[in-house]
């Protein structure tokens, strides 16, 4: 196993694996650490009697094959059912509990299950798997029944892997000095797993109800005199977790990389909590850090304490997946409890199993320097005992951006909602809200334009650097803003882009709108945005930088007006636009609006003509709104636009005949100009509410 790397005074620590460790076993060369992974050191078998059993069977998910001891099945058992079924209040209480629990109302039993149950269940294995060794190589015809038995049929298809395994040279009978032959081997494996499934199941019932007994009774447990609160009585009651239908049902989910303030985030989710409803001591904590040091007392784990949690990592994970399973099976049953998950990222899994049965989903992220959290790791670790491997931080950081746009693009109209934040800030600070969403209307909102190109930068990090100075492949960190592009493909989606606390920038059905002028120019100009435009040279920061140059004409050139943006913006002010088509696939304008019903192209009439009267002086805006009342209303019902323009027909007729030439003329310049643009976009840039003296002045100019 591999030693740490130092680098100005920080250590990056790096990731030791059981595959690896018992590889290392039949190795001659192989150098072994005596430190033991908790999986090894609670199995029924010896370390080196497994390192076989992987080599014979070549699985990669080593816990598969661990037969773990009664007890040690029972004591992780008592752990899940804890979790699942009692509220706890105080972190504090949980370990307490759980030990007394096990050791008092538990073991007593379990004792008995072993003593009465356990030779019964050994023999019956023993017997049955001998039977299906003694016929191992007979064929079918001689053995018709065979199929019909499912140890029989287990042992089989054991034979098959092992048998592969041989025929490949990936195992080789005697390479190791056991003594195993290739039956020996085969049944081994084969009593393990048969007698694995057996016991697991029979003692996950127990435990089960045991806890569910505890409830029932409304049991008290004392605490240790070690445990005893200041001001409190030393006394835990036992209170259940309440159960939750349809969209009553809240999963919480806290994601970002080790030693990325995830608690600081979650005094926001609890404080979310309340607002929904939601009692937090209510709410089940999937969290592997809760149970580590319970699965480690009592093991070998050596004296490096940094590497403790890699050593007890796969057995904290089958413990959450027995949570996990629980919880599935109470959603599929229409009744289950609210649910915190707490790790690095949402798994899809994870979410479908929120969203399911009308559940909603409430993510929280966090984001932070990776240098910052590899140093904050590590003092953590100093302090805790509780070491992360510095190659999984970096990798947690380089897979975060593509997780949330995942999410995102996995779930639109689903019930979740996602709030990113940068936790980059003064002790006892709220943290910086980054973006937020909710994929079942599909809005969104980029709250800071910086800050988000620079959490998705970290996609182009270095997850297998040796030194801190390594982590950026051209030694400053990356930006990027491709994240937008994604957005404007989305047709789904309904974004805002926020700069300094003012929307610049939507994007809605592939088309970016722009706001006022000067605020616009600002957050292109913004550093970190140029740096992730020049990075990425993508599609949609070309439309975007397009946006400023098209706003430095926008007061230059006659603009059109469209109804249709108003309601968008709800703005009561008429806005200017500045439409454009970049593209010679989109049908000409005038073209366009001539092929249409009569109602539409005197709409366009309508929409020309509203510039033009705003500069008949006093009367501008009166006219100007008269204009858009007789524009919506024409939209919908031509013949009563018919009926008004009887009074005056002479004016439109000479109006509408000069404008409609000089609109296909401006038409004609924009498809020349852009006849080899493939795709269909509009820009449209939107000059917000302003006072009307301002507005006629830059007319006028």
């Amino acid at each position: 196993m591999k030693g740490d790397i130092k680098n100005k005074g920080s250590t990056m620590k790096t990731t030791i694996r059981v595959d690896e460790y018992l590889a290392a076993l039949r190795d001659e060369n192989g150098v072994c650490d005596p430190a033991r992974f908790t999986i090894i050191d609670h199995s029924e078998r010896d370390e080196l009697e497994i390192a076989e059993i992987v080599a014979a069977t070549g699985v990669k998910n080593v816990i598969d094959i661990i037969n773990f001891t009664p007890n040690r099945i029972a004591f992780q058992n008592t752990i899940a059912s804890v979790v699942s079924n009692i509220q706890i209040g105080d972190e504090r209480d949980f370990h307490p509990l759980v030990k007394q629990i096990y050791n008092n109302k538990v073991i007593p039993k379990l004792n008995i299950f072993i003593e009465k149950q356990l030779p019964l269940i050994t023999n019956y294995v023993d017997k049955e798997v001998g039977a299906a060794i003694a016929t191992l190589d007979r064929p079918p015809y001689k053995e018709p029944f065979s199929s019909l038995n499912p140890i029989a049929t287990k042992v089989e298809e054991i034979k098959t892997l092992v048998d592969k395994r041989i025929a490949s040279g990936k195992y080789k009978l005697g390479e190791f000095n056991l003594g195993e032959t290739r039956k020996t081997i085969i049944e081994k494996i084969a009593k393990d797993a048969i007698k694995k499934e057996i016991l697991e199941n029979i003692i996950e019932v127990t435990v089960n109800e045991v806890v569910q007994d505890i409830i029932k009774e409304k049991a008290a447990f004392k605490l240790p005199e070690s445990q005893k609160k200041e001001g409190e009585e030393n006394i835990i009651v036992v209170r259940p977790i309440s159960m939750h239908s349809g969209s009553e049902r809240h999963t919480f989910m806290l994601a970002g990389a080790p030693a990325c303030g995830k608690g600081t985030a979650e005094s926001l989710m609890i404080e979310q909590a309340g607002n929904l409803g939601v009692t937090w001591n209510d709410v089940i904590k999937l969290n592997t850090d809760n149970y580590r040091s319970l699965l480690s007392e009592n093991s070998r784990l050596g004296t490096e304490v940094w590497k403790h949690a890699q050593l007890n990592h796969d057995e904290a994970r089958l413990v959450t997946y027995k949570i996990i399973k629980t919880q599935r099976d109470r959603v599929q049953t229409g009744q289950a409890p609210h649910i915190l998950f707490d790790g690095v990222a949402p798994s899809q899994e994870k979410i479908d199993l929120g969203t399911a049965d009308g559940g909603r989903v409430h993510i929280k992220m966090v984001s932070l320097e990776p240098e910052i959290s590899i140093k904050r790791a590590d003092e953590r670790g100093k302090r805790t005992g509780r070491f992360v491997p510095t190659s999984f931080i970096l990798e947690s950081h380089k897979e975060a951006p593509g997780n949330l746009q995942n999410i995102i693009a996995g779930n639109i109209g689903q019930d979740i909602e996602f709030e990113l934040y940068d936790t980059d800030v003064p002790l006892g600070a709220r943290p910086k809200l980054v973006k937020s969403g909710n994929l079942k209307t599909g809005e969104i909102i980029v709250h800071d334009l910086s800050s988000a190109c620079t959490f998705h930068g970290r996609k182009y990090l270095n997850a297998n650097a040796q030194e801190i100075r390594n982590i950026w492949p051209e030694g400053e960190k990356a930006l990027s803003n491709e994240f937008l592009e994604t957005y404007l493909s989305n047709h789904g989606l309904q974004v805002e882009v926020q700069y300094q606390g003012k929307s610049v920038l939507r994007l809605q059905e592939g088309i970016v709108y722009g706001s006022e002028k000067q605020e616009l120019k600002q957050a292109l100009h913004d550093e970190v945005f140029i740096k992730a435009v020049n990075k990425e040279s993508r599609h949609a920061e070309a439309q975007i930088e397009n946006i400023l140059k098209l706003s430095e004409q926008a007061f230059e050139i006659e603009s059109l007006r469209n109804h249709n943006i108003t309601e968008n913006y709800n703005e009561p002010i008429i806005p200017l636009i500045l439409q454009h088509k970049l593209h010679s696939q989109v049908p000409p304008l005038v073209n366009g609006y001539s092929s249409m019903p009569s109602g539409n192209a005197l709409t366009l009439l309508g929409a020309v003509i509203s510039p033009i009267a705003m500069l008949a002086g006093s009367s501008a805006q009166v006219m100007g709104n008269a204009t858009t009342s007789l524009t919506s209303a024409v939209s919908y019902d031509p013949l009563a636009y018919g009926i008004v323009l009887g009074a005056s027909a002479l004016i439109a007729g000479i109006s509408g005949y000069f404008l409609y030439n000089k609109a296909a003329e401006i038409d004609e310049k924009w498809k020349l100009k852009h006849n080899e643009e493939k795709d269909t976009f509009k820009i449209k840039l939107v000059n917000e509410k302003k006072e009307n003296k301002m507005l006629n002045n830059s007319i006028n100019k």
